[in-house]
């Protein structure tokens, strides 16, 4: 038999970290982090009356992948280069389809480098995404690109908003506690 309400929805694809394999699922009532490390399996789960905010920082990672790309197609680029450069001083025949077999393999590298940095900067900014939470602030491992925490943002927005916004009546809601600051003590 099929369910047709499935229990949880993905939100985020899965995304190869230092800490594992982690992606994101939104349930009924939380959101959901599963992280595997090889044959263990996470679960962090974090209920909607408890989130606090969804807090979003830039990073360089995109920038520093880049030049590290960037380094390694220039290296491979620049010894085609000069592989072709030394086959003409080259006398011998076999020596000259060497250096232009050599030459076209490093070059081969050196664009599947460039391809990869140009796709690494087609994605969009890197960024870190936190959890906000009663208990601190914790990080999560995925998305890890702005466009996708966009993404995440305005689908778990309005489940946030009408979950808190039904908590107005509980005694020590995070409105009551800012309404009662703005009132003079008696």
């Amino acid at each position: 038999m099929s369910n047709a309400n499935p229990p949880y929805e993905r939100l985020t694809r899965s995304r190869f970290g230092l800490n594992g394999i982690g992606s994101l699922w939104l349930g009924s009532n939380h959101l959901l982090l599963v992280t595997n490390t090889l044959a263990v399996e996470r679960y962090r789960r974090w209920y909607f009356p408890d989130l606090q905010a969804l807090v979003m920082r830039k990073n360089a990672a995109r920038m520093i992948w880049n030049i590290i790309l960037g380094s390694f197609a220039l290296l491979f680029l620049a010894g085609a280069v000069a592989c072709v450069i030394g086959s003409g001083s080259a006398s011998a025949p076999d020596d000259i389809i060497a250096l232009y077999v050599m030459a076209a393999v490093l070059g081969i590298l050196g664009m599947v480098f460039v391809t990869v940095a140009a796709i690494n900067s087609a994605m969009g900014p890197s960024c870190t995404l936190f959890i906000q939470t009663p208990h601190g602030l914790e990080r999560l491992s995925t998305p890890n690109r702005v466009p996708g925490v966009e993404k995440l943002t305005a689908r778990v927005q309005p489940i946030l908003l009408a979950v808190q916004s039904n908590q107005g009546g509980q005694p020590g809601s995070l409105r009551e506690i800012a309404a009662a600051l703005d009132q003079p003590l008696s």
